[in-house]
């Protein structure tokens, strides 16, 4: 309810995302398909988010999807499909497994230092 909840919008609103389910670690690794903008993706928005979890959660799965080297791979890559739109959100199941927080610090990191360089 928009009157009760002021602070809180809706999303789609201001931002998209990429699809929302993916049955395995593969399908989430084929960026062609899942990087490109799905829900949200009717005009330009300020916010883009990245689902990064399989359809039925795993803490496995979590796990391998949550490396270094793949969060980066697909937050890369998915920016590039998107004509380098930057990645607002990075959605994942079982944040404690990976290395998402490491890599989020990472990227917000160089964001800044770009923006202070300029």
């Amino acid at each position: 309810d928009e009157t009760t909840c002021r602070g809180i919008h809706k999303f789609f609103d201001h931002g998209v995302e990429t699809p929302f389910e993916f049955n395995s670690a593969d399908d989430i690794m084929d960026y062609q398909d899942s990087c490109m903008e799905d829900r949200g993706s009717d005009g330009s928005k300020a916010f883009f988010g990245i689902n990064h979890f399989t359809k039925l959660p795993s803490s496995r799965k979590a796990e391998q999807l949550g490396t270094t080297d793949q969060l980066h791979s697909r937050i890369d890559n998915c920016s590039a499909q998107n004509r380098d739109r930057p990645i607002s959100f990075v959605y994942v199941d079982f944040w404690t497994r990976g290395n998402l927080p490491q890599v989020t610090q990472e990227r917000n990191i160089q964001i800044s230092r770009r923006r202070n360089t300029m």
